[in-house]
């Protein structure tokens, strides 16, 4: 299974639905407290210290 690396704002606000990872995963903020419109980037095993970026 390839796990994705970027989210764009649509995915993002069917997260905060509960659409995106399922129903009994931790959701994001929706609008109008989403704190960010995409993620770019983001893995398990980045950063300075190799915890994820």
């Amino acid at each position: 299974m390839t796990r994705q690396s970027a989210y764009s704002r649509d995915q993002l606000l069917a997260s905060a639905r509960g659409e995106l990872f399922g129903p009994d995963s931790a959701r994001l903020p929706n609008d109008p407290m989403l704190m960010f419109d995409r993620i770019t980037e983001i893995n398990d095993s980045g950063g300075a210290h190799g915890k994820g970026l």
